[in-house]
This record gives structure tokens, sequence and C-alpha cells, in this order.
């Protein structure tokens, strides 16, 4: 993996976002102030968007969109009882074909 865009220790290689905004702020030349609030931006509009029912495309990447999960009943093994979980809405994403190729060849 790229090591400008990637973070290592013992839970694995992951990306954060100081991580993409370093990278933003050194490719165009921007202050990490700027591209802070660039990235932050993004996924702001981003996260409107999916609490107001829309789906995110992202051409090449794929689509995160809101699902409702149903209520059911879980078993709490250590107490011993059940209890409800309510319906609640949750993210999916879906992987582009693009991606998936992408990730598949590596």
């Amino acid at each position: 993996m790229n090591n400008l865009l990637s973070t290592e220790d013992n839970k694995g290689i992951y990306v954060r976002k100081i991580d993409l905004v370093k990278l933003l702020a050194e490719d165009l030349s921007l202050t990490l102030k700027d591209s802070t609030e660039i990235v932050n931006y993004v996924f702001d509009k981003i996260a409107e968007a999916l609490a107001d029912g829309e789906e995110y495309h992202h051409s090449g990447f794929g689509i995160l969109e809101i699902i409702q999960r149903k209520a059911c009943r879980m078993h709490n093994v250590r107490k011993g009882e059940f209890t409800v979980v309510p319906k609640r809405n949750s993210v999916r994403f879906t992987t582009s074909k693009i991606l998936k190729k992408k990730i598949n060849q590596g």
C-alpha cells in the first residue's frame, strides 16, 4: 500500500483522515488548514446527503446508501435475557466493478 496514504499498527493497515489531508496538501500545494477544510467539507456533504435519504454515487469507487434494518429480538448471553433492538437506519457500501477489479488484481 502507498505509505503516503496509510498508517500501520497492530490493528493493520488503514487510512486516517490526517493522512488524506497531508496528501491533498502536498499534491495541491495547499496549507494543512485549507486541505483539512476541503476534506471536512466533502465528508460533511456526503453525510448530509445520506441523512436526507439520498444515495452517494462515486464513479469508479462505489455507492453509499441508507438501508432500514428491521426491529429484532436478540439474546444477551451474559445477562441471559432477550432484548428488542428497534428498527434503525444503516449505511451500506456497494463496491463499483472498477474498484473490485482493481483490488482483486493485487
